[in-house]
């Protein structure tokens, strides 16, 4: 599932296709590393999360203000997730 940096168009919040459903479900198989998901409602816009990426794999979208995420520079260490005042990152399993 490829991540939008912020001046795509079509940028928005990385959004996890296990969201609602949970592990072990019918047709849930649980892959890979856990891959970061921003919720729009929580975030305040501070951008901690953006200074603290050491892979430079998030940047603010342009007109909202709301961080985005580039899973192809995300490197799962979960400093994102960690430091997040507003606890809006989650780390969600990755699912084929």
């Amino acid at each position: 599932m490829p991540g939008t940096r912020a001046g795509d168009s079509s940028a928005h919040h990385v959004r996890s296709p296990l969201r609602g459903r949970s592990p072990g479900s019918a047709g849930v198989v649980v892959t890979g590393p856990t891959i970061p998901y921003i919720d729009p409602e929580k975030c305040s816009s501070c951008q901690m999360c953006v200074l603290l990426c050491p892979d430079q794999a998030i940047s603010p979208d342009e007109e909202s203000g709301i961080p985005v995420i580039d899973l192809a520079y995300c490197k799962h260490c979960e400093l994102c997730e960690h430091f997040c005042p507003k606890d809006a990152i989650t780390m969600e399993a990755e699912v084929i």
